[in-house]
């Protein structure tokens, strides 16, 4: 059974933006941002709380109408999605006063699309909204995940760190999108101990399951103009998990500690066991 569930929970920034084609005033697309909390656990920042700002999109008909009824700056929300993402072609124009074309630059986008979505409080003034989010922390911002791996798993030793892409198959059918679009490719991102076993165990094909957050960041790229050659520094906005809790069902390697990892595993086992039967 395919696995894609978000559930976020957070204060609108901004007013929600509606997208009308040319010549129709009915809007095809309704987009919104919302700040959420996350802890990560199992990375270097793992006593840091940190904010995302997460984007939702649809174009669902009626999840336009309820956002532009009902939904507004300063609200909190609860909603309920599945991580989407889209090829998209961005544009930039040069900065070479001599040149001064407009080009563009293939890429990937991730967003949440929303299934449900619940006003919990009206508008409310942002040290307010604060405190309520941190006082929700732990259903401010969840992800679950089941997928497969399709890309090769970068790691960097010195930081304990691994991203991969997963292929996840949507958990049921967005009828606005594209009829073909079947599976989502959200990156993922693992730390520490997480990112030092998927080092030795994860590859191309390894199925798996995963638990965590969204986080949201700057990731800086060098473009060149296709006209002049002149190279710029592009910033994007990059939508990725972090994982918390990482299960492998099927195709993954045997890490080199697997046998001690096994022998954990039995006598972790056997406590439980002695526990339960002692209630």
């Amino acid at each position: 059974m395919a696995i894609n569930d978000v559930r976020l929970m957070g204060q609108v920034i901004g007013e929600p933006t509606l997208y009308r084609k040319r010549g129709n005033p009915m809007p095809h697309r309704a987009v919104l941002t919302i700040r959420t909390i996350s802890r990560f656990l199992n990375s270097q920042e793992r006593d840091k709380i940190v904010y995302d700002d997460i984007v939702i999109m649809t174009k669902s008909p009626d999840m336009i109408v309820e956002i532009n009824q009902r939904i507004h700056a300063g609200d909190m929300v609860s909603i309920k999605g599945m991580l989407c993402t889209a090829d998209v072609m961005r544009k930039f124009i040069c900065g070479n006063d001599d040149c001064g074309e407009e080009y563009q630059d293939a890429g990937y986008t991730c967003y949440v699309h929303p299934i449900h979505i619940m006003k919990i409080k009206d508008a409310m003034a942002e040290d307010d909204a604060n405190i309520y989010i941190h006082e929700n922390a732990e259903v401010s911002n969840e992800v679950t995940l089941d997928g497969t791996v399709c890309s090769e798993v970068f790691f960097r030793e010195e930081r304990n760190y691994t991203y991969y892409k997963l292929g996840v198959r949507r958990s049921f059918h967005i009828l606005e999108d594209n009829a073909e679009k079947r599976v989502d490719y959200p990156a993922i991102n693992t730390y520490q101990a997480q990112a030092i076993r998927d080092h030795f165990c994860v590859h191309r094909g390894t199925r798996m399951n995963v638990r965590g957050a969204i986080r949201v960041r700057d990731v800086k790229r060098v473009i060149p103009c296709p006209y002049c050659g002149t190279e710029e520094e592009r910033i994007y906005k990059v939508l990725e998990v972090v994982a918390s809790n990482v299960n492998y069902t099927a195709n993954w390697d045997s890490p080199p500690d697997s046998s001690a990892q096994a022998e954990e595993d039995e006598a972790l086992e056997e406590e439980v066991k002695n526990e339960e039967a002692e209630i």
